[in-house]
């Protein structure tokens, strides 16, 4: 895969677990990083993808942005 133009992307998600298995599935690559949320269960999970090791990351939506922000809103940062 030859991903370029991007150093991290970040995706939020229902359930972490889940998305990272269908990412790591599509990817065909394992996460490289884990961290537990204050309840222990995965907040955030990143991959390395790509011959730049591009980050893709997803957090799980409860620590995201809230909604309507300009984080949210396509093409505002």
């Amino acid at each position: 895969m030859s991903l370029r133009g991007f150093a991290t992307v970040r995706y939020s998600a229902d359930d972490v677990v889940a998305a990272a298995a269908w990412y790591a599935e599509f990817l065909g690559t394992q996460p490289y990083f884990e961290a537990p949320g204050p309840d222990g269960r995965a907040a955030y999970i990143e991959f390395r993808i790509g011959d730049r090791r591009a980050e893709l990351g997803i957090v799980d939506r409860r620590f995201g942005s809230p909604a309507g922000t300009p984080a949210d809103q396509p093409g505002r940062a």
